[in-house]
């Protein structure tokens, strides 16, 4: 696959971004924020906060940007457990957003609940293969 997994999160640099609307639909799990293409935004770029993960550019204009939540049932992620390496697709849980779930473990993968989970960020020269997120963003506990 020729992965290379030397790019990291310390090589990007950083958009500071504040949310300039929401839905009042909580199911929208969808918010605005006040940067777009003018200061470097693009589609399927990560957005972190101080926390971690809070989502994924989906569309982004010259000076604004929606953001899809990690919340959102349809987002979704590589993540892997810092402790032990585990990885797999992470998810919010249906029925409550809230939670997210890591999904499609094998029996002998040993995850525990609160465990630190970071995005797997594996990049390979195959463009479709190509990860929009860097490995190390906190995605849980």
């Amino acid at each position: 696959l020729n992965l290379d997994t030397t790019t990291g999160l310390d090589q990007y640099g950083p958009v500071t971004a504040r949310v300039s609307g929401s839905s009042p639909n909580v199911a929208s799990h969808s918010l605005n924020i006040n940067v777009g293409t003018s200061d470097g935004v693009r589609p399927e770029m990560p957005v972190i906060d101080d926390d971690g993960l809070v989502g994924q550019v989906v569309v982004a204009a010259p000076n604004a940007s929606k953001v899809r939540l990690i919340s959102d049932p349809s987002f979704g992620v590589v993540g892997q457990v810092a402790a032990t390496g585990v990885r797999g697709p992470v998810h919010a849980a249906v029925g409550n957003p809230d939670d997210l779930i890591m999904s499609e473990l094998r029996r002998r993968d040993i995850v525990r609940p609160r465990q630190f989970v970071v995005t797997a960020g594996t990049i390979s020269s195959d463009t479709q293969l190509l990860s929009p997120f860097p490995p190390g963003i906190v995605v849980g506990p």
